[in-house]
């Protein structure tokens, strides 16, 4: 798929991820709508990862070239942008107001306080006219390809390892296997801003 005539066009797609169980319904969905707080790895994930985010039962870690969820126990699902560039810009941007505190053990060097957080992360230049925007909220992981004049989508492709079967279901949305239950990704959205409002194109 070419975009050659359009200012810009935005792909949104996202995970479902699987949370911890919570008492009540009106618990869960307050707490859904919390948005995931990207912060500096400062320790103790590796160092090749570069912003985290945690929820009750899993993790999200980007490196320099792909996003690892870590679902409970289970063997983490890695998503990675193959054939692009293997050391995009990554920047956080989008201050939250909260902030983090970790005070784990007896030992205060390793205490964190007052932590910055950050809603998006933004790689720029995957593929040449790409960048990918991770964000979402507590339970999910969405992202934004933004789209320059001229570059070619087609050259996008996701490459997931650590899951088991994937498939398609009847509207389209990619269901993937993992150990921790099953983690869905809707179909995409596209659309192109013209004249300041949202145009929605054909994708599957």
């Amino acid at each position: 798929m070419y975009f050659r005539a359009i200012v810009w066009a935005a792909v949104t797609g996202g995970l479902a991820l699987s949370c911890a169980g919570q008492p009540k319904p009106q618990v869960v969905d307050a707490f859904s709508r919390v948005a995931l707080g990207f912060e500096a790895n400062q320790g103790p994930a590796h160092r090749e990862v570069k912003f985290v985010a945690h929820g009750p039962g899993y993790g999200v870690l980007l490196t320099g070239d792909q996003a690892i969820l870590q679902l409970g126990a289970a063997k983490p699902v890695r998503m990675k942008l193959a054939y692009g560039r293997s050391a995009p810009v990554v920047e956080a941007v989008d201050q939250l107001a909260s902030r983090a505190s970790y005070f784990l053990g007896n030992d205060s060097s390793k205490w964190r306080a007052d932590v910055i957080q950050y809603g998006h992360v933004r790689y720029r230049g995957v593929y040449p006219g790409v960048d990918v925007v991770f964000y979402g909220t507590q339970g999910r992981l969405e992202y934004d390809l933004i789209v320059a004049p001229g570059a070619d989508l087609s050259r996008v492709v996701w490459q997931f390892s650590g899951a088991g079967k994937l498939r398609l279901n009847a509207n389209g949305d990619l269901l993937l296997e993992t150990a921790a239950g099953e983690l869905e990704q809707p179909r995409p959205v596209v659309y192109q801003e013209v004249a300041g409002e949202k145009k929605l194109l054909g994708c599957k």
